[in-house]
């Protein structure tokens, strides 16, 4: 087996598309023009190099944490012909993109949890959906100012939008339209920028408008504040007359909009989903970056993660909001953690007890040490970028 990235030849993108096609069952034919992947093609060929077997994509994010920017790889189009499954190709790949030191951490979105597992993926939390009838936003007065974005104000959208990425963990920063829409007119898809008494953006609603099954489908909202969500909900019930339903995507398990509603509200629906997994690529990095306690505490864990620079026993001493950090190939330890549940504590945190703890895949408590947990308390973390 050759694992190696893929050249921009024709051989390789035909061998790419063909891939694609037979995992995904879609047509591809060599004779329409080839489109030059948004990232890196990373592929495991056969020893002859003659048959692509599988490969993925790896697309480079800035993402925010604990008020820094990391570099994420983010994971997809993980495909393998049907006739080399069970291989062991896709975990060959993995290898390969693990051994790349310059992230810090990489995220996807698995079609099997218990799968990416195994590669130390862990999901990151959940996200809502909220449905309901139009009528139960009757508390929100019709009052509103916003503007409807067309790429020309892409400066000041994007500096709103990165500004809140900063407030939460492992958020895609944006720099292009990829996704707003800034041709409303043609994709019949909206995006409105809330604006505050001063004219600055202090939020933004994406949507779509579905008329055969009469609902608003808001994909995204994002808000400053409690006055500016009820601008940008002010805003929609403008279609109210129109439609009979809002559906509301992609809302963080937090939304204050969840709280919101009356207690009398009968027509409303919560779905919740998972947000994707998550991976620590730079361990020792990201445990520098953490926000510490003020009071002292010390603890020290066995990573068993199988990529080198993750592997051994850190100790961390912190006092102050800071820690020391210290790794060892060997040495006393209060919990064993395999990389998807170290992954799930360094970057998502637990608001749970050491009787929580226990529950989780791949971890193994040998002594109770409060410290430990005082260290990783649960963050607000929110991604649904695709990519």
């Amino acid at each position: 087996m050759i694992i190696r990235k893929l050249t921009e030849s024709e051989f390789d993108i035909i061998q790419h598309e063909q891939v694609g096609s037979l995992s995904f069952v879609y047509r591809f034919s060599e004779k329409e023009p080839l489109e030059k992947p948004d990232g890196t093609l990373i592929g495991a060929f056969t020893d002859d190099e003659k048959v692509l077997m599988s490969n993925l994509e790896v697309q480079d994010f800035d993402l925010s944490f604990n008020g820094n920017l990391i570099k994420c790889s983010g994971v997809g189009f993980v495909c393998t012909r049907p006739e080399y499954r069970r291989g062991g190709s896709v975990y060959k790949l993995f290898e390969y993109l693990f051994e790349d030191e310059k992230y810090d951490v990489s995220l996807l979105y698995p079609f099997s949890n218990p799968f990416y597992r195994r590669l130390g993926y862990e999901n990151a939390g959940h996200y809502v959906c909220l449905e309901m009838a139009f009528a139960e936003l009757s508390f929100v007065p019709r009052e509103f100012r916003v503007e409807l974005y067309d790429g020309r104000q892409s400066a000041n959208l994007y500096s709103y939008h990165n500004a809140q990425a900063m407030r939460t963990n492992l958020t895609f920063l944006r720099h292009s339209d990829r996704y707003f829409s800034a041709k409303p007119y043609e994709d019949r898809r909206y995006t409105y920028m809330g604006k505050d008494a001063n004219g600055n953006v202090n939020g933004y609603v994406t949507f779509t408008c579905d008329r055969p099954n009469s609902t608003v489908n808001v994909s995204e909202i994002s808000y400053k504040d409690r006055a500016s969500l009820m601008n940008l909900l002010g805003f929609l019930r403008t279609y109210d007359g129109n439609f009979k339903t809002l559906v509301i995507d992609h809302l963080t398990s937090w939304s204050p909009l969840l709280s919101m509603l009356p207690n009398t509200a009968k027509n409303v629906k919560r779905t919740v989903r998972d947000m994707g997994s998550v991976r620590v690529m730079n361990l020792e990095k990201i445990l520098n970056l953490l926000p510490y306690p003020t009071e002292h505490g010390v603890f020290s864990f066995l990573s068993a993660d199988p990529v080198k620079r993750n592997n051994g026993v850190f100790t961390v001493e912190y006092e102050n909001g800071k820690a020391c950090i210290t790794r060892s190939e060997s040495g006393l330890y209060d919990v064993k953690l395999d990389a998807a549940a170290l992954s799930r504590l360094v970057l998502v945190g637990t608001d749970g007890d050491y009787e929580d703890l226990s529950y989780w895949h791949g971890v193994e408590i040998v002594s109770r040490n409060p410290d430990l947990l005082r260290a990783f308390p649960p963050k607000r973390t929110y991604f649904t970028d695709d990519f």
